[in-house]
């Protein structure tokens, strides 16, 4: 849930108490999908794992988007040069700065 708590990683961050909080609720909503119905859990599972990948996928482009501000950018049909024009003209998608993306990389 990392994803959810970006100033626990932040320099001088301090861990944004309103992040922490985010992100148990939503790790209490994702058991609850569990408890309720293996495949509502695959499925909520794994449309977080996409979103998940194409955040990477646009940080890997420099850019930073919200998905609730940039929903387009997430949409899985886009094809890599749709998706740079998206993000070019996105004022929501932040260029990154000073960032390496491939910190951000699964291994």
């Amino acid at each position: 849930m990392a994803r959810y708590q970006p100033d626990l990683y932040r320099l001088g961050g301090d861990g944004a108490p309103a992040q922490q909080v985010t992100s148990a609720l939503l790790l209490s909503q994702l058991l609850k999908r569990f408890e309720s119905s293996l495949e509502a859990f695959r499925r909520t599972l794994g449309k977080m794992i996409g979103s998940h990948d194409r955040f990477l996928e646009i940080l890997e482009r420099g850019y930073v988007a919200v998905p609730r501000v940039s929903p387009e950018a997430f949409d899985a049909g886009l094809d890599d040069e749709d998706l740079d024009l998206l993000l070019a003209e996105d004022p929501n998608a932040r260029p990154t700065s000073n960032t390496s993306p491939s910190i951000f990389a699964r291994g």
